[in-house]
């Protein structure tokens, strides 16, 4: 078992954390902002917008700019789908959800691939419009066919949302490097004005300081304002430092196994002691009982590590299920497995040396 926790969680800890693939553009500060009143943002960005130095602004949820939202189901119009050769027109999905503002995919380097993106005229009182990434609509809908279609975020059934883009697909931070983008929503800050939210900033150092300054004093409460590239790096924190704690884990689990495992073989091979003295004194050579004696412990540890790599196998691809990151694949079994088979041999040799020291007629007294 110890080896079984070993080789999933040190197979897990291998693999680098990632980060969110986006490539936002030069001179980008993220404003970290909270507003006790939705209805603040509306004149707070319109000031931003009336101001000469800033270049460009938009409005994003928290984690929307790192590829981290609300992941939940996704009720689309698909068209002719059908599962099973039953008509299903419509597909259930799991998609991160994000609002963001009509700047938004500009700023933050994700080309719109079909339709548009948000505008400002897609205010409140307009038909409600969403976009999707590029995996979402080639997964939820007829042919990748998601432009003028419809879908529902949730468990609001009533509430239906036309999109009208699709965007490039992005790598959202996990804790290894699947290579597989992930399904995403975006509804329009406009349509669903935020509380905490980002504030992305085009300008110069000056620029973003009165921009700030404008924010407060429309009582919008700014909480840090960064460089894009520093509040990536700031929010995969966190997974680095999960990185680091499975790696510490996986290293004391490679203590705790490789301790054990030559003990029992230590243990094991000394209880053979007056069997081996029987052997020596019915005439067996030294070079025969070495042999007997290893092959034997060899044997006996290469089909415990065998059970120990199919339970490691389970508990890596359990937590590949849950977290997305894969596992170090069989480099990383063999090496475990080679390590613990050479403790195993060496005990089981200093063992057998400890007995063939021995005098066998006072084994046989």
């Amino acid at each position: 078992m110890t080896a079984a926790v070993l080789v999933g969680v040190g197979a897990l800890s291998s693999r680098q954390a990632s980060q969110a693939s986006v490539t936002p553009t030069d001179g980008l500060t993220v404003v970290e902002a909270f507003a006790l009143d939705p209805d603040q943002w509306a004149p707070a960005i319109a000031a931003l917008r009336a101001a000469p130095e800033v270049v460009a602004e938009s409005l994003a949820a928290p984690g929307a700019l790192v590829g981290l939202g609300v992941h939940d189901i996704v009720v689309t119009e698909c068209g002719a789908c059908s599962i099973g050769g039953l008509p299903t027109p419509l597909w259930n999905a799991r998609a991160e959800h994000h609002v963001v503002g009509s700047g938004f995919f500009d700023l933050a380097g994700i080309p719109v691939v079909d339709g548009r993106g948000f505008r400002l005229e897609d205010g409140p009182g307009e038909e409600r419009v969403a976009l999707v990434s590029r995996r979402l609509a080639n997964t939820a809908f007829e042919e990748g066919h998601a432009i003028g279609r419809r879908l529902r975020v949730g468990n609001d059934v009533d509430v239906w949302y036309r999109i009208v883009g699709v965007v490039e697909d992005r790598m959202v931070p996990t804790l290894g490097e699947d290579g597989r983008p992930r399904g995403a929503v975006y509804l329009s800050a406009e349509q669903h004005p935020l509380r905490h939210a980002a504030v992305l900033l085009q300008g110069d150092p000056a620029a973003v300081e009165r921009a700030v300054g404008s924010l407060a004093a429309h009582g919008i409460e700014v909480r840090a304002a960064r460089p894009a590239a520093e509040h990536l790096a700031r929010a995969a924190l966190p997974l680095a430092w999960a990185r680091w704690t499975l790696v510490a884990l996986s290293l004391l689990s490679l203590v705790i196994a490789a301790h054990g495992v030559y003990l029992t073989a230590l243990q094991t091979t000394r209880r053979q002691g007056r069997d081996i003295g029987l052997r020596v004194a019915l005439g067996a050579s030294p070079g025969a009982i070495v042999r007997l004696c290893l092959v034997d412990r060899t044997r006996t540890t290469l089909w415990g590590l065998a059970g120990g790599a199919f339970l490691g196998a389970l508990v890596s691809a359990g937590i590949e299920a849950a977290s997305g990151a894969p596992g170090a694949g069989l480099s990383g079994y063999l090496a475990v497995g080679a390590l613990l088979l050479t403790l195993s041999v060496a005990a089981s040799w200093r063992a057998v040396g400890e007995a063939l020291a021995v005098d066998p007629t006072r084994l046989l007294d």
